[in-house]
């Protein structure tokens, strides 16, 4: 059993194998008197503890005694802890570790003991180069993040050695933690495969990494076309190659049109967002971007100046999989007539853009798995419900359009859909019995309803045969439900804000339903999926 956020430590259930301890938008503080309210978890296989301001040394030992099955913990801004605290981990058997503002971690000798595959280190500033180099002993490490940490040649000449490291992400934040061309001492990584770094490579840098042998993925920024043809001999590299503008600096689109001719082979591409005074996409940059024929994940969203016969040479794109077009004014037939001519698109960010209902047509003949059409308030309940025709759907958000029992009736016989998010308007018990029926139905995350919830409505769900996770967001009204009809449903993760009494809440823990009614991770859909996530941990 997996739980994504806690609040109440004390009701986790025996069998509970995943925990994380945090809020929604910030993590809640653990500490040692946190751990006094758990039991002994011995199936408890990864734990994130997105805030441990609390955790002392005696904490972090009383943490390993009672889950001593652990595999993969995250511990962000411990700075109570110690170097000596940090040893304790050696009695566990990790797997996976994350570090985030530890200021005690020095150096990397009081993880010796642990036979780690996979660390992530992120500003734990004291930590410095030098003491980096020592990572080249721990010989089973397949992966090694390191964000806002200070590099330097011999400390990537050292990571180049680990006979295992299979994908580096370096993440600086600026560029005075990095000098020009340190990149070039993971010339000998042999077995790298992937690699993520936060500036523009210089020449010899992409020269250096251009001769790894295994390499099959990176993920770089760049600025200025002078930065894309420094990146020339990457040309060769035959594998993934994501390229991300840095807003920073971009003040035009002059980089993304020298792209063709200077990184051919780019497979993913995030421009910056438009502002008015600085960088915006034209119909020159898109018909630049067509002209990237390995492309299979692009955002293009919130570039207003984009019209119909801007995004038309995106159509020769066969290989496109993935397109965001988020907040783009005046979506026509047209526009979504040329994103049906695109074969092999499957994932399609919408939200915010002017849509119509008569705009949906064309649409419903794509292959699109996942879509989000959040906020596109002309589209409606019943244009909503019109998207039952795209029977290829797995993942639907649709927050800030109430939708009415037609449109779940409809939506309801969607054969795959296995992911919806959604704000509610008129509906009663019937449309819930309609997404009862939902073949495929894994997760339902409500954000809001205009009518409070009732028994009725949650027992038309209690029927579904797939549903693992139903979440009611803090707005929902849920005051009138009874401890029966939360008993009555067969979920493994539950959230809606009433107040069962302990013997529900017991009778939850034994039928294998974790419970909270905290109201506050509603909300986790999103129709992209980034190719390679920079974004820091915890």
């Amino acid at each position: 059993m997996s739980v994504y956020l806690i609040s109440e430590l004390g009701a986790l259930p025996d069998d509970v194998e995943e925990v994380a301890y945090r809020s929604y938008g910030s993590p809640s503080t653990f500490g040692d008197a946190s751990i006094k309210q758990l039991k002994r978890l011995r199936h408890l296989r990864t734990l994130r503890l997105g805030s441990a301001k609390r955790l002392t040394d005696a904490g972090l030992r009383a943490l390993v005694a009672v889950a001593p099955a652990l595999e993969t913990l995250e511990l962000g801004d411990a700075y109570a802890l110690t170097e000596a605290g940090l040893a304790a981990l050696a009695d566990l058997p990790l797997r996976s570790l994350t570090l985030w503002r530890v200021p005690a971690l020095t150096s990397v000798a009081p993880l010796r003991g642990l036979r780690l595959r996979h660390l992530r280190v992120g500003a734990c500033y004291d930590l410095d180069a030098p003491a980096l180099t020592a990572l080249e002993h721990f010989e089973d490490l397949e992966s090694v993040e390191l964000f806002r940490q200070r590099v330097t040649t011999t400390a990537l000449q050292a990571l180049s050695r680990m006979p295992r490291l299979r994908a580096l992400q370096l993440n600086h934040h600026d560029d005075t933690m990095v000098r020009r061309g340190v990149y070039a001492g993971l010339a000998g990584a042999s077995a790298l495969e992937r690699l993520a770094v936060s500036r523009p490579l210089s020449r010899a840098e992409a020269e250096a990494l251009a001769g790894l042998p295994r390499l099959q993925a990176l993920s770089l920024k760049v600025r200025h076309p002078r930065d894309v043809a420094e990146q020339a001999p990457l040309g060769a590299l035959g594998g993934e190659l994501h390229v991300e503008i840095d807003d920073a600096l971009a003040t035009d689109d002059r980089a993304v049109r020298a792209l063709p001719d200077g990184l051919p082979g780019v497979t993913a591409l995030e421009p910056p967002p438009a502002f008015d005074d600085g960088f915006s996409l034209t119909r020159a940059s898109v018909s630049a971007i067509a002209r990237l024929r390995h492309l299979r994940w692009l955002d293009l969203g919130g570039h207003e100046a984009l019209a119909d016969r801007s995004l038309w040479p995106l159509t020769e794109l066969d290989h496109l999989t993935a397109l965001g077009l988020s907040s783009l004014p005046g979506l026509t037939p047209k526009v979504t007539g040329i994103l049906a001519n695109m074969p092999s698109l499957k994932e399609l960010d919408l939200s915010w853009c002017a849509l119509e209902p008569d705009a949906l047509g064309p649409l419903l003949a794509s292959s699109v798995e996942r879509l989000s059409v959040g906020g596109c308030e002309g589209l409606g309940s019943a244009g909503v419900g019109a998207l039952a025709g795209l029977r290829s759907l797995k993942g639907l958000g649709v927050r800030g359009i109430p939708l009415e029992d037609d449109a779940l009736e409809r939506l309801g016989g969607l054969p795959a859909l296995e992911h919806l998010l959604l704000d509610l308007g008129a509906v009663s018990a019937a449309g819930f019995t309609a997404m009862g029926r939902a073949p495929a139905l894994q997760q339902l995350d409500v954000m809001g309803m205009s009518a409070p919830l009732t028994d009725a409505m949650l027992a038309g769900l209690a029927a579904s045969p797939t549903l693992k996770t139903l979440a009611f967001a803090q707005e929902v009204d849920a005051s009138a439900i009874s401890d029966d009809a939360l008993r009555a449903l067969r979920v493994r993760a539950l959230e809606v804000s009433c107040k069962p009494t302990r013997a529900t809440r017991a009778a939850l823990r034994r039928a294998g339903t974790f419970f909270t009614n905290s109201g506050e991770h509603v909300g986790g859909y999103r129709a992209l999926s980034r190719p390679w996530e920079q974004d820091a941990p915890l």
